[in-house]
């Protein structure tokens, strides 16, 4: 690594370290908000109101009717436990959600909605966009005022709890601060898990011995990853007469429902590379331990 790259790392830690201290030291209510998507759209959403002395002061949990899809994916609807008829049947306005969550921080004068990654920012805007074509904009626009209190913390807490550059999962973090239940995939449950592992970083309740597991177990996946990649590259066949390997094309859609799941990120990251986006992403995952079941006697295979 050269000198410039030591110096841009040192410059990123330090924004880091500035911005966990920020969160640990807070002394106004936070907001933590998850999502759950339907191929580009936001179907659900869980918002938190955590109160300076790390005490859950309310929550909302809204499901969103569907906009233009007409289809859920059985992937997501066991991921989710949500059928695509319960949103048409019971789901809410899009607009009318987005409206109930800016009046719910305005009254407890939250000032940061706090996401784990920046896939629920994204989806929330795509699916912004795509109300706002089937919408009068006029009438509409103000509803998303708190789209610019988003602030993903995952990699600030990342690397402030195991010094490291790569975000942890929720599920990691969620077992690193002793949650009873991880990653339900359930938006206000993931919402209040994300409250309680950030309660538990600020009252410095962390396990050190969870910490120092995690590092071991990250060396060991990104072993296993660089092992993964060099058998995906020693497995390609060019595709065309020049010998150039021929790009499979992804969509967007398809990259926000796999980066919804941080164990097969990866691979997705890996594929895009690789061109190697051909639907072997079950293969690769069965690979992958995630932290709580290596902590299990899980194994990489």
């Amino acid at each position: 690594m050269s000198d410039i790259d030591t110096f841009e790392q040192f410059c990123v830690d330090n924004e880091f370290s500035r911005q966990a201290n920020r969160i640990i030291e807070q002394r106004s209510n936070m907001a933590f908000l998850d999502a759950e998507f339907n191929d580009g759209e936001v179907c659900s959403v869980g918002i938190v109101i955590m109160s300076p002395d790390n005490k859950e002061l309310t929550n909302m949990y809204s499901i969103i009717k569907p906009i233009e899809h007409d289809f859920m994916p059985s992937r997501l609807r066991k991921l989710t436990g949500l059928d695509f008829n319960v949103l048409v049947n019971e789901g809410q306005d899009f607009h009318k959600v987005c409206h109930d969550i800016n009046n719910l921080v305005r009254q407890y004068k939250v000032k940061n909605i706090y996401t784990w990654g920046s896939d629920d920012k994204n989806v929330f805007e795509l699916t912004k966009k795509v109300y706002i074509k089937n919408n009068d904009a006029v009438n509409v626009t103000a509803a998303f005022e708190f789209f610019s209190m988003f602030k993903s913390i995952d990699d600030a807490i990342s690397s402030y709890l195991v010094s490291t550059n790569e975000p942890i999962s929720l599920n990691s973090l969620a077992y690193i601060c002793g949650a009873a239940n991880v990653c339900e995939h359930n938006a206000l449950e993931d919402a209040r898990c994300l409250m309680n592992c950030i309660a538990c970083v600020r009252q410095e309740k962390v396990d050190q011995f969870l910490v120092d597991e995690y590092k071991s177990y990250n060396k060991k996946r990104n072993k296993y990853k660089r092992s993964r990649r060099a058998s995906a590259t020693a497995k390609l066949v060019p595709q065309t007469k020049d010998g150039n390997f021929e790009k499979i094309i992804v969509p967007d859609s398809m990259k926000i429902l796999y980066m919804t799941d941080p164990s097969v990120k990866a691979y997705v990251d890996d594929g895009v590379e690789l061109g190697l986006l051909d639907g072997r992403f079950d293969e690769y995952h069965k690979g992958v331990v995630r932290f709580d079941e290596y902590m299990k006697g899980g194994k990489f295979l």
